[in-house]
């Protein structure tokens, strides 16, 4: 949506093959952050300078009729003529729009006032005030209901355009204050590509629409006919009054045009996901179109099938008897012939369509074509909308639809349909009695390609999970959020969406990421265009200064093993690895739809010269908690549930036959149950790596194990989930003699418990106490009060500390590093914490869950406040979220210095990792409620050294980033080097032009050793000490720990 002749200079540099972001390119993000805009003047353009297509009832008419309803006229002129000839003759069954005007009684006539018949009431009774004053059902939109209908006996070419705020009548607004009006189609559709003559010049294609603008001029339409065909078509039928359509609504400017329409286009492109979320039903425009009646009656068949979550039961939804499975095969050949055609159409390949779909949410309606001489009726009901279009014709709160040339169907009928072809395909249709079944999809090609088909499907319209507690349900209307919450996903998940999906300008990537997740902070992307080339640092400054940190995870990549060795060598640590491969970026997992998360825009620089500044908590590992009770208690079964995947290498020299005898020889070895087996399972488990020998000396196999995977089925979580609370109970019985036991239980208890076991069971503790280990479910099936993420291979993100508690029988914790008060240096083996793990903090009074339900609460009024309310220019970014971190904030105010720091020892964590180090987690809000987002349980903690700095002092000598020989202020132990599992990332790389990063600590000078003499050898380095602590990332693992507010203290990480 660039304005058009912009030369823009943008780079898509997310593809495969792009060159790897270099120091330079990072020292660009503090310049690209500077071009942040206020989101709220998008919404408050939303809200009251939105523009609506309308019919225009302006234009003059003849006898009653429009000047370009030429049916009408000429149905007109034959009646008049048959009058005028004493023929009588009957009206046409498409009755004009506008009544006959009949003769005006003269004055010496006193005109008659209809009176309705006895027990009915009038129009104007029937939407009034009660005689409390208070609103009958529906009640009139003051809006809607001021403009004209759109024909429906004709199809109308002329347009105008209106804004709402200039026509809704405050004195009759209802109870409450005034809504924004709703009641329009919000259309989502494909441009057309461009044609280019011989010349190479574009084509213009001839419009027979006409719109007239605000200030009376008028135009040719923009968008092709038969989009604006369609779309009225579906309006009619659904009976709305008001269109939104991009192309007509929003400026679509020149280089040379007036500023104010490229500022208005920039409002818009930054509001789209309000425009389409706000509107009642959202139309699809599909290129596909329905040919045969068959098909027609197939698809309206099997939508009236219900299938259970489970989705092992159905339930027919229809009147009459449900159809047989001898009637159901060949519907679904049929069915499956149509998704076929839906996946592969253009309007699933752009990338404001995602966007747009994923606004619209329940609201969104796919709208097919339909051959000739075929015809469709659908309706489309007003679910939950206190006030509802008032319609001439309107009976009831939905409208029923004429006849019409286009097939809707709801987006929820949609997904009924895919469940039941999925549940009808598990089906063995072959072992029907009746040979006369015409189809059968067991055991065939058809099968697998009906499979395959509905695997593409699945995928074009993800549903989010139902929400279980309270907090997570709940859902305020008003502000953003009108009649239904808005589904929202984070970055990682809105690019895979967009992976595959097409778009004309670069830059608009950045807004559509930014209204697919709801970002507060946003990017102006016609600055973007001009003056950013790489598309991946925009997104980057954009999610950062968002709190969102989903691009930076590991495990959100599809890495191969040559991708893998590539992040070892040339990691550019807290980048890898979206720095060299972002064209594998996969993963996409939807929260609950009205999910209102805790990631806040940072008011302060987000990114510097030196590298990234954010908030983030700082943990010092340096000691392990023995388990090996547990170990012992739990090797056998954890073992057996192992499935050992082998990469056999060939051995230098050797042949084709002898490499697959020395295969042979290890299958045989897996399969005797002697001590060479047990032997052999050991020194996997132990070093990943075996060469057993087969007793003949002359023969050697050497397999390169791959992670150990687990045999993943409902026993398998019933017995980790026995496995966790057995560990749970073995710390929280220590919590008298280890001080860090509580603390540890806790940590895995918050990253591993569920929100809620149902929408009616009781709230789960959030400690580790009697109360856990006493709950109902606890004593039962306890595997439901856990959420295990599944990873990429299938196996449990978070069964890595488990596997290393029976490996190694310890794992390594981490005491927090309080930051807020550095100078109290406490104890940690002092402390004594009761079992019971008490909280004197007045905010700890209510349940995590409750928490966040008051920071819902806030968020949503304050979304609605400031909704109506002008901008500020105060130079601060108040969105809702801040405003609920902000009353969350203050409330933690009264807590005294001393329950701070309780707090603080209270909190352990455990890492994975293997010897003492410096782990930074940088605080993401969305990741620190409940339901957690299963990108917690990856790779998100971050391995650091402390760096300082040395300063320039003269022409030739340059200013370094060094380690530091000093740990951060509030450390008591040396600070040793970390020992992770990737040492090989410590090799020295510029990080910038100014800023160097050296991998040891400059020895001092030896005694006698004068100034002079050191200046002449070189240039002489100054140790300067930081202001800010500073930090290079080393590595990125996985850990556990408690769900933690806001972070108090912000680092800069190089």
């Amino acid at each position: 949506m660039a304005t058009v002749g912009l030369k823009a200079i943008m780079e898509d540099d997310m593809k495969a093959g792009s060159a790897p972001l270099g120091p330079e390119d990072v020292k660009r993000l503090s310049e690209i952050s500077a071009y942040r805009i206020d989101r709220r003047k998008a919404e408050l353009w939303a809200h009251k300078d939105i523009k609506f297509l309308v019919y225009d009832d302006t234009d003059l008419q003849q006898n009653g009729y429009d000047s370009d309803d030429e049916d009408g006229m000429l149905e007109f002129a034959i009646t008049v003529s048959a009058a005028e000839h004493g023929i009588s003759r009957r009206s046409s069954s498409q009755k004009s729009e506008v009544e006959v005007v009949q003769p005006e009684p003269s004055s010496s006539e006193t005109p008659e006032i209809e009176t309705p018949p006895d027990g009915e009431t009038s129009y104007d009774e029937e939407f009034s005030c009660d005689e409390e004053g208070i609103y009958e059902e529906p009640m009139c939109c003051n809006f809607c209901s001021t403009v004209p209908e759109f024909p429906r006996s004709w199809t109308p070419r002329k347009f105008r355009l209106v804004r709402p705020h200039v026509v809704s009548n405050p004195d009759n607004d209802p109870p409450g204050g005034p809504k924004v009006c709703c009641h329009y189609v919000a259309v989502s559709y494909c441009w057309p590509e461009p044609q280019k003559d011989e010349y190479g010049k574009t084509i213009v294609t001839p419009s027979t629409y006409q719109v007239r603008d605000l200030d009376g001029a008028v135009r040719p339409s923009h968008a092709l006919d038969d989009v604006l065909d369609r779309a009225v078509e579906f309006a009619v039928s659904c009976g709305f009054r008001m269109i939104w359509i991009d192309q007509e609504c929003l400026p679509q400017p020149w280089e040379d045009s007036p500023q104010e329409h490229k500022d208005e286009q920039e409002l818009g492109v930054q509001a789209m996901d309000i425009v389409y979320s706000r509107a009642l039903v959202t139309a699809g425009l599909l290129r596909a179109e329905i040919t045969s009646h068959e098909q027609i009656v197939a698809i309206a068949t099997l939508m009236q099938f219900t299938i259970a979550e489970s989705g092992l039961d159905i339930r027919w939804e229809a009147d009459g008897p449900a159809p047989s499975l001898v009637d159901v095969a060949p519907l679904l050949s049929h069915v499956i012939d149509f998704l076929e055609i839906v996946s592969a159409d253009r309007w699933y390949t752009r990338a404001w369509v995602a966007q747009e779909a994923l606004s619209a949410g329940k609201a969104l309606v796919l709208v097919l074509r339909l051959g000739i001489e075929m015809s469709y009726e659908f309706s489309v009901k007003f679910v939950g909308v206190e006030i509802v279009p008032i319609l001439s014709s309107m009976v009831s709160d939905s409208w029923a639809g004429d006849q019409s040339s286009i097939m809707a169907i709801p987006i929820e009928d949609f997904q009924r349909l895919v469940r039941a072809v999925k549940y009808f395909l598990k089906v063995d249709f072959a072992s029907v009695a009746d040979a006369a079944v015409p189809l059968s999809l067991a055991n065939s090609s058809a099968h697998k390609h009906a499979r395959s088909i509905l695997t593409k499907v699945e995928t074009l319209h993800p549903t989010p999970p139902n929400a279980k507690c309270l907090s997570t349900r709940m859902f305020i209307p008003g502000g953003n959020d009108y009649e239904r919450a808005r589904r929202t996903v984070d970055a990682v998940g809105a690019l895979t969406l967009l992976g595959t999906r097409g778009c004309r300008d670069v830059q608009d990537r950045v807004a559509i990421v930014a209204n697919m997740c709801y970002f507060e902070n946003r990017l102006d992307t016609s600055i973007l265009a001009r003056r950013c080339k790489s598309l991946r640092l925009a997104l980057i400054a954009l999610t950062i200064m968002n709190g969102d940190n989903s691009l930076l995870v590991p495990e959100a990549y599809d890495l191969d093993a040559e991708e893998d060795m590539l992040g070892s060598k040339h990691s550019m640590g807290w980048l890898w690895p979206l720095s060299w491969t972002p064209h594998s970026l996969d993963y996409c997992r939807f929260p609950p739809s009205g999910f209102i998360g805790h990631s806040t825009g940072n008011f302060h620089t987000t990114f510097t010269p030196d590298g990234l500044h954010l908030s983030a908590h700082l943990w010092t590992v340096d000691d392990i908690v023995s388990f090996t009770q547990i170990q012992t208690a739990w090797i056998e079964k954890w073992s057996a549930l192992k499935l050992l995947r082998g990469e056999m290498t060939r051995l230098e020299g050797e042949t084709m036959d002898e490499s697959q005898e020395h295969q042979r020889s290890v299958v045989k070895l897996f399969h005797m149950q002697n001590s060479s087996h047990q032997q052999f399972l050991a020194e996997i488990l132990g070093r990943r790596f075996v060469r057993p020998d087969d007793g003949n000396g002359d023969l050697e196999f050497v397999g390169n194990m791959a992670d150990l995977q687990m045999n993943i089925d409902l026993a398998t979580q019933i017995l980790v989930a026995e496995i966790v609370f057995d560990i749970l109970q073995y710390l929280y019985s220590m919590a008298h003699s280890e001080p860090r036991a509580i603390g540890l239980a806790n940590s895995i208890w918050h990253s591993l418990r569920v929100d809620a076991v149902s929408t009616e069971a009781d709230e789960l503790p959030d400690n580790v106490s009697d109360e856990l280990f006493s709950h109902p479910d606890v004593l039962g099936d306890s595997s439901v009060l856990l959420q295990l993420d599944r990873t990429r291979d299938g196996s449990f993100g978070q069964s890595w500390f488990i596997e290393r508690i029976m490996r190694d029988g310890f794992l390594w914790v981490g005491r927090y590093c309080n930051t807020t008060f550095p100078e109290q240096k406490k104890d940690l083996a002092s402390v004594s914490i009761s079992a019971s793990n008490p909280r004197s903090s007045a905010s700890e009074t209510h349940t995590i869950l409750q928490r966040q339900m008051i920071r819902k609460l806030i968020a949503s009024m304050a979304g609605v406040t400031m909704a109506k309310s002008p901008t500020t220019d105060t130079g601060l970014v108040w969105d809702r979220r801040n405003m609920a971190s902000f009353v969350d904030a203050i409330n933690r105010k009264g807590d005294s210095q001393e329950i701070e720091e309780a707090r603080a020892r209270d909190l352990v964590s455990v890492f994975d990792i293997d010897g003492p180090c410096l782990v930074a987690i940088p605080h993401n809000g969305d990741w620190e409620m409940l339901p957690r987002p299963g990108l917690r349980s990856m790779s998100v903690c971050w391995v650091v050294e402390p760096v300082m700095r040395t300063k320039k002092l003269s022409g030739d000598r340059t200013e370094r980033d060094r380690p530091s020989s000093k740990p951060p202020a509030n450390e008591r132990s040396e600070q040793r080097g970390p020992v992770t599992r990737s040492n090989d990332l410590h090799d020295q790389r510029e990080v910038s032009s100014t800023w160097a990063i050296t991998p040891a600590v400059r020895p001092e000078s030896s005694a006698g050793q004068s100034t002079s003499q050191e200046e002449d050898k070189g240039p002489r380095e100054e140790h300067l000490e930081d202001h800010e602590p500073s930090y290079r990332v080393l590595n990125k693992v996985r850990g556990l720990w408690q769900l933690m507010d806001d972070a108090n203290h912000e680092y800069t990480f190089v």
